[in-house]
């Protein structure tokens, strides 16, 4: 991911509007927070069922900021948790570490 690119996202749907800009970066970092934490604790305790939940719940920030790999991970999660362990494992490592790099971005603005 490209430094600022999700605050040059971000600034494009605020339309100029600084105060609804911040508004956005502090909502979807703290959604993510939470969210990452989840899903981190989900894989751990093998949880499939709340990790397929969380995966849907977070492809809607992924669709608005044009996050397409994110998106992409998140479905196949969604698919495959459960069902096929090793690749549901793999995805939710990397979706972790997108997830990181995302909230580090946005709380470094």
């Amino acid at each position: 991911m490209k430094k600022n690119s999700l605050i040059k996202k971000i600034k494009v749907i605020a339309a100029g509007d600084k105060k609804v800009e911040r508004e956005i970066i502090k909502i979807i970092s703290r959604q993510t927070s939470l969210l990452l934490k989840q899903i981190e604790s989900s894989l751990n305790k093998g949880d499939w069922k709340e990790l397929k939940r969380l995966a849907h719940k977070i492809q809607s920030t992924f669709t608005i900021l044009k996050m397409q790999r994110a998106k992409k991970l998140s479905e196949a999660i969604e698919n495959n948790s459960g069902i096929k362990l090793r690749i549901t494992k793999r995805d939710t490592l990397e979706l972790i570490e997108i997830c990181k790099e995302m909230v580090l971005e946005l709380n470094d603005f």
